[in-house]
C-alpha cells in the first residue's frame, strides 16, 4: 500500500507542467505520514488492515490521481492557457530596478489599525461569552468544557449570530493577511508600522479561530501560508527554482516550531499538560489512527444509508433541508469515538469513512471522481491567475481548499468545509476585504 501510493506520488513529480502542489499531489502524500506512523502501533492496536480497508485507501489515491488527470488534459484542450512572456529572474531584478515603487501589495496602515480594532472587539466578546457559557475565569477550562458540550455532545452553543459571523469574519481574513505577507516578503522597506499590523491582524484571526476550542482552523490558516508562498514565487519565478535547500532548512525549523505550538496548545486549549505529552505518541496516533478506524469500519461491512443520515454531505444536507420544507431530514454526524486496550483512537477514520458510510464502494468512486473534478478546476485557475500587486483571490481560494485536502487521511475535511454556508460566507467576506483593502479613494 505505502509503495503504491509512493508510486502516485512519483507520478505526480513526473506529469506535473508547472506547480507541483496539484490535488492528486497532496490527495495522495497525505497518506504516507499515515501509514508510516501507523507501523509504531501495530501490535498495540492490533494492526492488521483487511484487504479491503487496503484496495479502498490505495484506489482511490488512484482513481483521484486519474480524475485530476482526465480533467487537467480536458481542460487544456477545450480552454488552453494564453501563451505569456514568463518573468525570469533576470527580469524581475531589473523591473525591481526600474520601477521599485510598484511591486507591493498596499494597504493603508489607517484600514488595518480599523480592522485589528474589529478582530480585537471580536476576541474580547468570544472570551467573554465562552467563559459566561462555562461559568469559570479560566478560558482554557471553558474552551475545553465548550468544545466537549458542543462538537461531542451536540449541545446547542447559543452563541448569538452576530458574534458568529464576527468569528467567521476574522477567521476568513486569516487567509488574505497570510497572503499580503507572503507576497511583500521578498521586498525590503517596509514601514514597520505596516508589517506589525499585518501579523498583528493575522494572530488575532488566528486567536479567534482557536475560540471554539478547535485547533483545526489556526492549523489551516498557518498552513495555507506555505501554499500561497509557493504560488506567489512559482509564478514570480515562472515555476523554475522554487525551493532552495536554504530554503527548505528554513521551512524545516518553522516546521518544528509549529509542532512544538501544536504540542502546547493542548494545554492551552484545557485538554492536558503538553508536559505530560510524549510527542512521538501523541504525533503517531494523531495520525495513523485513522486508518485503524477505517479498517475496524470496513470489517463491520455496514455501507449505505438514506438522506436522512448522510455523512459527506451533512452541512449542505442541514442547511437546506429547512428551507425546502424537510426538517426531518436534518441530523447529525455519526463519528462515534474509539479506543482498544485502553488505548484512545478518536473519532476520525479518513475521507473514506463517510464515502463508504453514505453509499458503500459506489460512494468511493462517486465522491473521488467529484472531489477530483472541483478541485482540479480550482488548481488551473488558481495556476492561470495573476498576481501583480493585488491580492490573488483565486490563490486564496486554492490554498483554503488544498489544507482540506491534505486532510483526507484525517476525515471528510473537503466536503465537510466546502459544501457548507459556512465557506459561501468565507468567499464573500474574502471578496469583501480585498475590495475595502485594495480600493483607492480618488482625490
Amino acid at each position: 500500500m505505502l509503495f503504491v501510493l509512493l508510486f502516485i506520488v512519483l507520478l505526480c513529480v513526473v506529469t506535473k507542467r508547472k506547480a507541483l502542489l496539484t490535488p492528486q499531489f497532496g490527495y495522495a502524500l497525505c497518506f504516507i505520514p499515515s501509514i508510516l506512523f501507523s507501523f509504531l502501533w501495530v501490535d498495540r492496536w492490533d494492526l492488521d488492515l483487511d484487504v479491503t480497508t487496503i484496495v479502498v485507501l490505495t484506489g482511490g489515491a488512484a482513481l483521484f490521481f486519474f480524475a485530476s488527470i482526465v480533467v487537467s488534459i480536458a481542460i487544456a484542450t477545450v480552454a488552453p492557457a494564453k501563451e505569456s512572456v514568463t518573468e525570469t529572474p533576470a527580469l524581475t531584478s531589473i523591473r525591481r530596478i526600474l520601477f521599485p515603487q510598484d511591486q507591493k501589495i498596499r494597504i493603508s496602515d489607517l484600514r488595518l489599525a480599523i480592522f485589528a480594532l474589529i478582530q480585537l472587539a471580536t476576541l474580547v466578546l468570544l472570551v467573554r461569552f465562552i467563559t459566561h457559557y462555562a461559568h469559570t475565569s479560566s478560558i482554557s477550562a471553558a474552551l475545553y468544557q465548550y468544545r466537549v458540550e458542543t462538537a461531542i455532545e451536540n449541545k446547542a452553543s447559543g452563541m448569538p449570530g452576530y458574534l458568529i459571523n464576527l468569528r467567521y469574519l476574522s477567521t476568513s481574513s486569516g487567509y488574505i493577511w497570510g497572503y499580503v505577507l507572503c507576497y511583500n516578503f521578498p521586498f525590503k522597506g517596509d514601514k514597520k508600522s505596516n508589517v506589525l499590523l499585518l501579523v498583528s491582524n493575522l494572530l488575532l484571526s488566528v486567536g479567534n479561530s482557536l475560540m471554539t476550542g478547535s485547533r483545526t482552523s489556526a492549523v489551516l490558516t498557518l498552513a495555507a501560508m506555505f501554499i500561497q508562498m509557493y504560488f506567489i514565487t512559482g509564478k514570480r519565478r515562472a515555476w523554475k527554482r522554487l525551493i532552495s535547500p536554504k530554503t527548505m532548512v528554513k521551512l524545516a525549523v518553522l516546521g518544528a516550531g509549529l509542532v512544538g505550538l501544536f504540542v502546547l496548545s493542548i494545554s492551552l486549549m484545557g485538554r492536558k499538560d503538553s508536559s505530560e505529552v510524549d510527542l512521538m505518541s501523541y504525533f503517531s496516533v494523531y495520525l495513523s489512527a485513522e486508518i485503524k478506524n477505517l479498517d475496524d469500519f470496513v470489517r463491520k461491512g455496514h455501507f449505505g444509508t438514506d438522506w436522512s443520515h448522510k455523512q459527506t454531505l451533512i452541512y449542505a444536507i442541514n442547511y437546506i433541508a429547512p428551507h425546502i420544507g424537510k426538517p426531518e431530514l436534518v441530523h447529525e454526524l455519526d463519528v462515534p469515538f474509539k479506543q482498544i486496550h485502553g488505548l484512545p483512537l478518536g473519532n476520525v477514520a479518513t475521507i473514506f469513512y463517510s464515502y463508504l458510510y453514505d453509499a458503500g464502494y459506489k460512494g468511493v468512486a462517486i465522491y473521488t471522481i467529484l472531489m477530483a473534478v472541483i478541485t482540479q478546476i480550482m488548481f488551473i485557475v488558481a495556476e492561470r491567475s495573476k498576481c501583480n500587486k493585488k491580492i490573488d483571490f483565486f490563490v486564496v481560494l486554492y490554498s483554503y481548499v488544498y489544507t482540506t485536502i491534505l486532510l483526507s487521511f484525517f476525515s471528510c475535511k473537503f466536503y465537510e468545509s466546502v459544501f457548507n454556508i459556512v465557506f459561501i460566507k468565507m468567499i464573500l467576506f474574502w471578496i469583501i476585504i480585498i475590495i475595502m483593502m485594495q480600493f483607492k479613494v480618488r482625490r
